[in-house]
């Protein structure tokens, strides 16, 4: 495989080499859960994202090995700088929901008073990576809560009364059978003051971009958000090209928050 790797793990490929893959991975989905029919796309997810980083392959977000030259502890500064314009204040307990290993958490750590960072994420593996990559010294001096996804761990964090919360690239990459489950688990975090910052690749209707990854319509999203109590306004929208899909569709940022709050 040559040229450069997709957010998915795949090489740059014309249009009809990437519903080729697509069509694949969902045969192996397919066969996966055959084995694994307590399991989920997430679980599979993992999996597969594990086989690739165990196989040296670099990835936008995940492990040290990162594409496009970025270097971990550097890049992904982008997030915490919006959230701080929208009132993020060093106190603030913020949560980070699909963290991975920490490229974007490791500033907010840094950045937060200690202990006031919440890292969650459905992959016990890709929190090992980033415990390692923040390095025991930080760990110790900013005891940030990482956590593996589960009604225990939810609830902890539930507790804490996010001030934010943000989920960075994950929205992306889930199933549409989970699509619901996501908002249910994100929005079960908030508290009545809490603000929530979510992306998207969005598109006219819901449309499967890359094997691992999907583009919902703006519209659906709003009125998934609107059945969990939620209101919601873009803060950002930037066009972009769905090359498997070969339409236009955007990247979108949404700010989220409970009904009858203030933004």
């Amino acid at each position: 495989m040559t040229g450069k790797q997709d957010a998915d793990g795949y090489s740059n490929l014309d249009s009809k080499e990437r519903l080729q893959r697509i069509s694949r991975s969902n045969r192996l989905f397919a066969q996966w859960l055959e084995n694994n029919p307590e399991s989920t796309f997430q679980d599979y997810y993992g999996y597969m994202l594990e086989q690739h980083l165990d196989q040296g392959h670099t990835h936008p977000t995940l492990g040290c090995n990162l594409i496009d030259g970025r270097v971990y502890g550097k890049s992904g500064k982008g997030m915490l700088k919006r959230l701080i314009s929208l009132g993020l204040k060093q106190n603030h307990i913020c949560v980070d929901y699909g963290c991975g290993s920490l490229r974007i958490g490791c500033h907010f750590i840094r950045h937060l008073d200690s202990g006031c960072y919440w890292g969650l994420d459905v992959n016990q593996r890709f929190l090992s990576d980033g415990k390692d990559l923040i390095g025991q010294d930080l760990r110790l001096r900013k005891s940030p809560n990482l956590h593996l996804i589960s009604d225990e761990t939810m609830a902890q964090a539930r507790t804490a009364r996010p001030n934010f919360i943000f989920s960075k690239s994950v929205l992306l990459h889930v199933h549409p059978n989970e699509l619901a489950t996501y908002f249910d688990r994100i929005t079960s975090l908030m508290a009545k003051h809490t603000k929530l910052v979510i992306d998207a690749t969005i598109s006219g209707q819901t449309v499967q971009i890359e094997p691992l990854s999907w583009a919902y319509s703006k519209a659906m999203l709003e009125d998934m958000i609107a059945r969990f109590g939620c209101c919601v306004r873009t803060l950002e929208e930037k066009t972009v090209r769905l090359e498997a899909a070969e339409r236009d569709g955007g990247i979108l940022t949404m700010l989220i928050w409970r009904n009858g709050e203030t933004p």
